[in-house]
């Protein structure tokens, strides 16, 4: 998801701070009337927008837009550190389209919702805001304002300098996957949609996303199914297995397993005991 922000606007910031975790816990769900930002100093940070799951780790950037439905099922790892900026919406700001190829943004400042910056000065840019806010400057709120901005077009710019750089058949190949969610895709089937070698596509595959075309669709879906596990449980395993392209509830038990430390029934019902062994 990209989000657009009007570049002329006088930004209010109405909070910064830090938090640390000093235990793992799950972004509670909400849905809040401003933006939030924020900037993973240390550890991971998990959060589902609408259908969209950010696994964020050290360095990572979130943008939670202002009126969409924040949640998330995977808890925090123990001491996790983050620094936020909660800033008013403006009338301009907007969900860029599907599939937008940054053109009707050209005007605005853009970003994805999750971003890994990769340069040094964007945890200063927040450490700056956080002292600004917390300071008793006469033009507090204008400093705040000037820092945020300068935050936005600095990201805004990085962005647009990866969007050069984008491999725009993978990321079409992510579209078709994203939009299949019952479908387990292979190298070759992608790479047949795509009019390429299966190794050109692989070698491409894994130099956009850091993922194999299997490890990124097993990851994204056992994302989507522990968010599934918490909302539907009326719905069974075996249900949610078939729907994720999985052969049976077993494979996915086993898959699951390996990825979150537990199986699919006890991440549902993470106190439910397990039966005394017999004899």
């Amino acid at each position: 998801m990209i989000y657009s922000f009007d570049p002329v606007c006088d930004r209010k910031v109405l909070n910064a701070g830090s938090i640390r975790f000093s235990h793992a816990e799950v972004n509670r769900a909400r849905t809040a009337d401003y933006h939030d930002m924020i900037y993973v100093l240390s550890g991971n940070w998990h959060v589902k927008v609408r259908d969209e799951s950010l696994h964020l780790s050290t360095g990572d950037v979130a943008l939670l837009p202002a009126e969409v439905p924040l949640y998330a099922s995977v808890p925090c790892s123990l001491g996790t550190q983050l620094l936020f900026i909660h800033f008013a919406k403006a009338p301009a700001d907007r969900v860029a389209p599907a599939h937008d190829d940054g053109s009707t943004v050209k005007k605005l400042l853009a970003m994805p919702i999750f971003m890994h910056p990769g340069v040094d000065d964007i945890p200063l840019f927040f450490r700056e805001s956080l002292r600004l806010f917390g300071s008793d400057l006469q033009f507090r709120e204008l400093s705040c304002t000037a820092m945020l901005n300068l935050l936005l077009t600095q990201l805004s710019d990085i962005y647009n300098r990866n969007m050069i750089k984008k491999d725009r058949t993978v990321q079409d190949l992510i579209d078709c996957i994203i939009d299949n969610p019952h479908k387990f895709f292979s190298v070759g089937e992608l790479a047949k949609k795509a009019g390429v070698s299966i190794r050109s596509l692989a070698g491409r595959f894994r130099k956009e996303t850091g993922l194999s075309v299997h490890r990124y669709q097993m990851d994204r879906k056992l994302d989507i199914i522990a968010g599934d596990l918490k909302r539907s449980a009326d719905v069974s395993l075996k249900t949610i297995a078939y729907s994720n392209g999985f052969f049976d509830e077993f494979h996915l038990s086993v898959a699951f397993k390996k990825r979150f430390g537990v199986s699919p029934r006890r991440y549902r019902n993470p106190l439910e005991e397990t039966p005394a062994r017999q004899g």
